[in-house]
């Protein structure tokens, strides 16, 4: 029993003391002094405003002291603890801390949360011009906007413009054929009346019709012209007066009638004349005019009297109509004719077809069989015979369809075609030494004799080196693309980037002891790897760069396996099929 009793004095004991030395440690708590040997409490610094002691004791510096954060505020001195701090209520902010009061929004924003430390503005569209708001902005009304953040009033829809909405930002301009002189409109601006029109946005007042013009509706953009015949004197008008018979008008938009000419014909109310090809004198009818017949037109476009014969160079293709002999072999040397003359071969027609004479320059019949005539002079005297290069079609041959070709008589430089096996220049790449080359896969370059086309099926551009898009080249022929072949090599490609970055990443520390190791040896091996890189390319572009010398088709197929080094990634992910390249870019490719 004395046992438990003294256990329970001591427990009672303990207690007081915990409870003493709380009451005294918050006492000094919130308080600092930098002093030494400090006798009396008074002598220590309480924190002062928006500022709170922490929870200890002895503090020695006002560094003890912790600013309350933006957002709140503390308005009393030697506080302790954050809680202490009070938040700032909607409608005011603190964007400092330490702050021992809160600020309220001015006009033009608001705030609706405690604690914040900035206030919203009010969005365009919106305003206020409240301080302290705690709730959203005012929308501007209808007629009214606002493009601007934090604005404290709305501006009015000048006049030429309206809004039909609420929370706008801008005004809406009254469109082409309205107007509007109001302002802060809240409606549809106004429509232009019948003889009125406005072709511009955002306009005040419509515009009355001119002389010559009208409009019969509203809200239009642009008057009308008065039709042929018919005329309007006065403005503001809805309608064109037709013209009395026996006058007419030039054209349209006229203010007033002229009276009928000779060579014209009444229609209705006005006077028209008659066309080219057609003819009316004083003794023809005054309602129609007479078509000339074959071999016949004239001399005017229309209004004539008479009719008259086709000049010489001429012949009547149509009634009332006059072609000229316009063919390479056509000349007329009559006049009224129906029809040109040819002349005989190896003559040509004068410049003004009317009889035919001997060409002063050479023809593709002056040349020889084994020659085509060199047309590509810009003078035709300087037209020369020239043997047939390599590569053109000037002897027998069989073609893609197994036809037999047989010699290009009086062939020409715009006709002359290609062998199996080359590629004609085209002229527009300028002049040059060869008319054909030789292309790097000879068998896409089979000319057709019944299309003209040069490249065979799944090829195309320059050299018929380039595959079709849908097609690709493997073992140096186009072959069409599998489906989603593509999506499939991107798939592998990125894979295989994958694994390699993994493995290397992996084995990274290996890899860099064994290249300290064996730095010569690595240095050795990549100037051979490259000797033996840059050995291949050339080899790959001799066909190209060399195309006079005949290469064995085996050699051929064996460097376009080795075309890897050029590290081609459109051709590895097959993507080269699905595009369509220039000429340069697909040259160089050919090339390097």
């Amino acid at each position: 029993m004395k046992i438990a009793y003294f256990l329970f004095q001591c427990k009672s004991t303990f207690l007081t003391f915990i409870v003493f030395f709380l009451i005294f440690f918050q006492y000094f708590l919130g308080k600092w002094s930098a002093g030494f040997g400090v006798t009396k409490e008074s002598l220590c610094v309480s924190c002062g405003t928006g500022k709170y002691g922490q929870n200890i004791e002895g503090a020695n510096s006002a560094s003890s002291c912790t600013e309350c954060v933006r957002g709140k505020y503390l308005d009393s001195v030697g506080s302790f603890g954050n809680e202490t701090c009070m938040v700032c209520p909607s409608g005011f902010i603190q964007s400092n801390s330490g702050q021992a009061f809160c600020l309220p929004c001015m006009s033009g924003s608001y705030n609706s949360k405690d604690g914040m430390a900035e206030c919203s503005q009010c969005i365009a569209g919106r305003w206020s011009s409240t301080v302290a708001r705690t709730g959203d902005c005012d929308v501007c009304t209808q007629g009214h906007y606002q493009p601007s953040n934090g604005a404290t009033a709305c501006l009015n829809c000048i006049p030429g413009k309206h809004q039909p909405l609420q929370e706008q930002q801008t005004c809406i301009d009254c469109a082409v054929g309205r107007a509007s002189s109001s302002v802060a409109r809240d409606t549809n601006c106004d429509a232009c009346t019948q003889g009125r029109y406005q072709p511009n946005n955002g306009t005040t007042a419509c515009l009355n019709c001119i002389p010559g013009r009208y409009q019969s509706s509203t809200t239009q953009s642009d008057c009308i012209d008065c039709p042929k015949n018919t005329f309007v004197a006065i403005t503001q008008q809805i309608a064109c007066e037709e013209c009395t018979i026996g006058k007419f008008t030039d054209g349209t938009s006229s203010t007033s009638c002229i009276s009928c000419g000779a060579g014209q014909y009444g229609i209705g109310s006005g006077c028209q004349s008659c066309p080219g090809g057609w003819k009316r004198n004083d003794e023809d009818d005054l309602k129609q005019c007479i078509q000339c017949i074959l071999g016949k037109t004239t001399s005017d476009e229309g209004g004539a009297k008479t009719c008259q014969d086709c000049s010489i160079g001429e012949y009547g293709s149509t009634k009332g109509s006059c072609t000229p002999c316009r063919g390479a072999n056509e000349f007329q040397n009559n006049e009224g004719q129906v029809s040109c003359k040819q002349c005989k071969p190896g003559n040509i027609p004068n410049t003004e077809h009317t009889s035919c004479i001997d060409p002063p320059w050479n023809t593709p019949q002056d040349c020889k069989s084994s020659e085509y005539l060199n047309d590509s002079a810009r003078f035709k005297q300087n037209w020369t015979c020239t043997p047939c290069p390599e590569g053109a079609a000037c002897y027998e041959f069989v073609d893609i369809n197994e036809k037999y070709i047989k010699v290009l008589p009086n062939a020409s430089l715009s006709n002359i075609y290609s062998m199996p096996g080359y590629w004609k220049v085209p002229t527009e790449y300028g002049p040059g030494k060869d008319l054909f080359s030789r292309c790097p896969f000879p068998k896409d370059c089979q000319y057709n004799t019944s299309t003209g086309i040069t490249c065979v099926e799944g090829t195309r551009a320059d050299l018929c080196s380039r595959c079709v898009v849908g097609y690709d080249r493997t073992s140096s022929k186009c072959r069409p693309c599998a489906q989603e072949e593509v999506t499939i090599r991107v798939t592998l490609l990125i894979a295989l980037v994958i694994v390699i970055i993994v493995l290397l990443a992996k084995a990274r520390k290996k890899l860099q002891r064994l290249h300290r190791r064996y730095v010569s040896a690595v240095r050795d091996s990549m100037l051979a790897i490259k000797v033996i890189i840059s050995f291949l390319q050339i080899n790959f572009s001799m066909p190209t760069m060399m195309s006079s010398f005949e290469y064995p088709s085996n050699y051929r197929t064996f460097l376009n396996r080795l075309s890897f080094v050029n590290v081609d990634f459109l051709s590895v992910i097959g993507v080269s099929a699905l595009l369509v390249c220039g000429f340069i870019f697909c040259l160089s490719r050919v090339l390097y």
